[in-house]
């Protein structure tokens, strides 16, 4: 567990003691099989319900009754995202029979389907224990077909075998030998060598193919050999290593030792120019650059010499919102992920659409990664879906009523909430967790105010998590960051650091 993690885990527990012990503070709503960070509810159930035996820790593994002095699981709703849909899809690996492997961050699985996009199978399900990911991230597979795939979220690399059985896995957080901060790419030279791009260490690190350490190179900065965070990797068929420098707008060349042998690119809109380079892909003599920012596909050759590009900005055929990674098979067809339009877009080797195939797996009734819930004096629910940046507002007996949010930083849109409160007038707080502030709606959602900003002064957040609001209004919020409980009133006004 990362030190943040701990220290997130520590701070929730804390905010639930002061729930508990401040005169009037609402307890947190509890999901099914465990605690809850953050809302509002009673002891008392929804109009109607019948009341069915207290879960005891033989079967849920914490003593629910005791924890909390009347609450009980009455059902569950939301679903598995269906196969071939996507939330945020990122890598993309093609195998020697042509079968294409697509990493599917939110949805914490890698899907594999047919040459024309039919799907075949995926692997993976949401945890930490061997073959389940909590970020699965880049994907390569080496000559014998075995699929390597960097968990950015769980600081590891994952190995499978060409049925999709997990064979070995390895890295933890850190800054040693063997140890990741955000493993993003993965690629295999072809001595089998696995090379992963160790993206807040601002390095690569070079293993066998069982993992073994065997060297690294990088630090921070701009100059040769060094990086601001490392996101792609490609490798030609000499065993040069191509890594996009995505904060320094650029590609660098070594060799596979780590030998620092060129560069080219900088920012901007231009042709060879760069804004936040992603995956890469050799192939052919060619190497693909996924300009994610410019939301177009680059061809250089060895040497950087500008070949050409496809793309634009857009939704349809050939257009990209944020293309991150990109594969080219046998026939010089090349597979690109265009991450937020949710889906994989075919084209021949001149660039030409050929087909797409995906679609996002979010609708009312199924989350992207829901994180909180919180209850109104009806007993309406609220989730907080961090992985779609929404919320979305249920009956109580699960049935939809509204969604509101989008991706962004203007008034309304989210970048990963995280808690969620109600108070006794029925306003939605919701703790805003990357765009550190809290923002504060109706119970239909219409957006009302906003407070916070980066930062470790009063009224300002580093990764707000946890929210609850007593019956006076008064706003609890965990900052996570800053290690500390904020107290505000109802509007925003800062009151108190606990």
């Amino acid at each position: 567990m990362r030190r943040h993690q701990q220290l997130q885990l520590w701070l929730t527990i804390g905010l639930l003691v002061l729930i508990a012990l401040v005169p009037g503070l609402a307890l947190p709503v509890l999901a099914e099989g465990g605690t809850g960070t953050s809302g509002t509810a009673g002891t008392s159930l929804p109009p109607g319900a019948e009341v069915p035996p207290p879960y005891t820790a033989g079967e849920q593994g914490v003593d629910l009754d005791a924890l909390s002095s009347g609450y009980w699981f009455l059902r569950q709703w939301g679903q598995k995202a269906p196969n071939g849909t996507f939330r945020d899809p990122v890598g993309i690996a093609i195998d020697s029979l042509g079968y294409v492997y697509v990493s599917d961050f939110y949805n914490y699985r890698v899907q594999k389907f047919s040459a024309s996009g039919l799907f075949v199978s995926s692997i993976g399900s949401y945890g930490v224990r061997n073959g389940q990911f909590l970020g699965p991230y880049g994907i390569a597979l080496d000559r014998k077909g075995n699929l390597f795939v960097a968990d950015r979220e769980s600081d590891c690399v994952q190995k499978f075998d060409k049925n999709g059985r997990f064979v070995t896995k390895w890295g933890s957080y850190g800054t040693g030998y063997g140890q990741f901060n955000y493993a993003s790419a993965v690629a295999v030279d072809p001595d089998g060598n696995v090379f992963v791009s160790d993206e807040l260490n601002h390095r690569v690190q070079k293993f066998d193919n069982d993992g073994v350490y065997m060297t690294q190179w990088g630090t921070a900065g701009t100059g040769d050999g060094q990086f601001t965070t490392p996101a792609g990797l490609a490798i030609d068929g000499l065993g040069n290593v191509y890594v996009s420098d995505y904060g320094n707008h650029r590609i660098q060349k070594f060799d596979n030792d780590g030998f620092y042998l060129s560069q080219w690119g900088s920012y901007g809109t231009g042709n060879g120019q760069f804004n936040q380079p992603f995956e890469l892909c050799f192939r052919n003599g060619v190497l693909y650059v996924a300009d994610s920012g410019n939301n177009r596909v680059q061809e250089f050759d060895q040497i950087g010499t500008y070949l050409g590009q496809f793309g634009s900005s857009g939704t349809g055929n050939g257009q990209f919102s944020r293309p991150t990674s990109l594969a080219v098979n046998g026939a010089g067809n090349i597979y690109v992920v265009d991450q937020k339009n949710e889906r994989v877009q075919k084209f021949n080797k001149y660039g030409v659409f050929k087909q797409k195939w995906g679609k996002e797996s979010v609708s009312a009734s199924l989350f992207g990664d829901p994180a909180s819930p919180a209850l109104d004096s009806a007993g309406n629910v609220y989730v907080a879906d961090y992985g779609s940046n929404r919320i979305v507002k249920f009956s109580s007996t699960g049935g939809f009523l509204k969604k509101w949010g989008s991706s962004g930083t203007g008034n309304g849109q989210f970048n990963r909430p995280t808690g969620i409160a109600v108070d006794a007038n029925g306003n939605v707080f919701v703790a805003d967790k990357l765009n550190n502030r809290i923002q504060k709606f109706s119970n239909s959602g219409v957006f009302l105010t906003a407070w916070g900003s980066v930062g470790g002064g009063n009224g300002q957040f580093s990764n707000p998590r946890g929210i609850a609001v007593d019956t006076q209004g008064n706003v609890y919020v965990a900052d996570v960051g800053n290690a500390r409980v904020q107290k505000f009133d109802n509007s925003g006004g800062f009151l108190a650091s606990l």
